[in-house]
């Protein structure tokens, strides 16, 4: 690709391929009232079917990040399509035990933790210099998106008999329409070469052999792989607190206020929506000179206020307003993570290797966010003491992130 110019049908792929990973991955938590109510699961293997696609997720990182660098992203990203689509066929054929449920749901993460490294690696790499954090905003948008419109279409179909399981299937055959749509958008992409789907190699070809590194050289390379694993601990710490307060939201929503399945779903909707937006207004200040860390600190700490104040607003019209509030404040974080790898290595270098070290410090953080909520659930915690547990981790990932902005100044960046 011209490195001039923005290749825009392979950014919109990228960004498209994101948004089906994160679809599938943010399908449960609209639904989870009606699939505990239909099935009865226990409260610990419901928070793993979130749970089960971080681990997998790091797994794909941990083995496959690399080879995607080396190899290319094409034939993995056909075999993550495949994986998320047998994943979702399974847990339709065989959903009232749990553990088989959480056994299809690992399937599916498998695949989909290939879309979530391939998805902002082909963004990105589409993308020229001047449009690149415009792209790391569309990257940053997949989870919103695919939260978003798991939760419309969870409204849209909620309202029947619990016991039916009707709400969640048609959540599940929506995401196997969509998986397959891409995969044939794939194929027609790839035969008629209208994006470079061999990332980060173009097509035929090898990148030519680094000269030897010297000792300087080595030394900051150690030093941008150790700010990178730092920028990982921020997404995890932020993913803990996040996907575990989206996961059981819905679930509080019903059994704590009283809420229908069908406005827990609505009001589950209304931060992500923000979300959406407002990682483009990051992308937006990002391209006008805005630091990236310290628009990542305000971001992370600023929040926490919000979600302080969530078991006092209730579920009615306050809560809508603070969960906006804190939508609107979340929405900078993706946007400037996912700026961070092209920030500290520079653009060239910020292929699936980086993107992998980002995707397992966001799924460390998936892991441990809905199964710890789920254990003070099981515990007895009101929903008062969790929402303030949660909020100590977010703070944590704001001082995690004032670290970070140090060790980029020491660098030379911020």
């Amino acid at each position: 690709m011209d490195e001039a110019r923005t290749n825009w049908t392979g950014v919109l792929f990228g960004f498209t391929v994101a948004v089906v990973s994160a679809f599938h991955q943010m399908k449960v938590p609209p639904v989870l009232p009606e699939m505990l109510a239909a099935y009865g699961y226990d409260a610990l293997v419901a928070g793993g079917f979130m749970s089960i696609y971080a681990v997998t997720g790091i797994a794909v990182a941990l083995a496959l990040g690399g080879r995607m660098q080396r190899h290319g992203a094409l034939a993995f990203l056909y075999g993550g399509l495949a994986l998320a689509l047998a994943g979702s066929a399974w847990a339709l054929a065989w959903p009232a035990n749990g553990w088989s449920v959480l056994g299809a749901r690992g399937l599916e993460g498998l695949g989909a933790g290939i879309l979530a490294i391939a998805g902002p690696a082909y963004c990105t790499s589409h993308a020229s210099a001047r449009h690149l954090p415009v792209a790391a905003g569309l990257t940053a948008t997949w989870i919103p998106i695919g939260a978003l419109a798991a939760a419309g279409l969870a409204a849209a179909t909620a309202g029947g008999d619990p016991a039916s399981g009707a709400q969640w299937r048609a959540v599940w055959r929506t995401g196997i329409a969509i998986t397959l749509a891409l995969a044939g958008w794939t194929v027609w992409l790839h035969l008629r070469g209208a994006a470079n789907l061999s990332v980060p190699a173009g097509p035929g070809t090898r990148p030519r052999p680094a000269p030897p590194p010297g000792d300087a050289d080595r030394s900051r390379d150690r030093a941008r792989d150790r700010i990178m694993a730092l920028v990982a601990v921020v997404f995890f710490l932020w993913s803990w607190e996040f996907i575990g307060f989206f996961t059981w939201l819905p679930e509080r929503m019903v059994s704590v206020l009283g809420q229908s399945g069908q406005g827990a779903a609505g009001l589950y909707a209304v931060p992500f929506a923000f979300v959406a937006v407002f990682n483009l207004v990051a992308a937006a200040a990002l391209r006008r000179g805005v630091p990236v860390t310290g628009l990542l600190i305000v971001a992370l700490a600023v929040p926490a206020v919000f979600l302080a104040l969530m078991p006092v607003a209730g579920g009615g019209w306050p809560g809508a307003v603070v969960l906006a509030l804190f939508g609107a404040f979340v929405g900078l974080i993706p946007t400037a993570l996912f700026s961070l790898p092209a920030h500290i290595y520079g653009r060239a270098q910020a292929g699936p290797r980086a993107f992998g070290v980002l995707m397992i410090g966001r799924n460390m953080g998936g892991i441990v966010g809905p199964l710890s909520v789920a254990a003070l659930v099981r515990l007895g915690a009101d929903w008062p003491s969790t929402i303030l547990f949660l909020t100590v981790i977010q703070l944590g990932a704001a001082a995690a992130a004032l670290v970070l902005h140090r060790r980029l100044a020491a660098l030379g960046r911020s």
